[in-house]
């Protein structure tokens, strides 16, 4: 596995190239893990201008399935999605992985930095009435990138894109 045994990541994989891990964060130690599995070809690195959102409440489902161009309904805890939240007139203003967490939560992994806090201050703007709670986890969480030959077995999961596996 790419953590210590006692660290448990949700990993998802994007496509024939590319694979995320989003994990919990345990200090400086995890952070700069290494860049190499013990796992012949299969690597991974740290991808820290990376930040996660956790959007949770009885309406999140709704909420963001009113505002992103991905089908929400779907994200499960087999299945991430990614999406786009674009202005009224279509263009383009953020990109993110969605992932399940439980079932009063979706995590949003997207760029760090100024990018985040834009995509967390047009959220709470669109937020209205929703009962929905939006949180930055951002130091709660590493993110990942994995690749390589063996990095879908590495992590267990399918070759379907956007399978997750906890």
């Amino acid at each position: 596995r790419l953590l210590p045994c006692h660290m448990t990541p949700t990993a998802t994989h994007l496509g024939p190239c590319q694979t995320i891990a989003l994990a919990p964060h345990f200090g400086n130690e995890f952070r700069y893990y290494g860049a190499t599995l013990e796992m012949s070809k299969t690597l991974y690195t740290p991808l820290p201008n990376r930040a996660v959102i956790r959007i949770s409440g009885a309406d999140r489902i709704d909420f963001l399935q009113g505002l992103v161009t991905n089908n929400v309904e779907k994200i499960s805890p087999e299945q991430s999605g990614y999406g786009a939240l674009l202005t009224p007139q279509g263009k383009f203003l953020f990109d993110f992985f969605m992932y399940y967490q439980d079932d009063n939560s979706l995590l949003v992994e997207c760029e760090g930095g100024e990018r985040a806090e834009n995509l967390f201050k047009k959220l709470r703007m669109y937020k209205l009435r929703a009962k929905v709670e939006l949180t930055d986890v951002s130091e709660d969480y590493d993110v990942f990138a994995v690749f390589g030959d063996t990095a879908l077995t590495s992590l267990a999961l399918p070759q379907q894109a956007g399978a997750t596996a906890p």
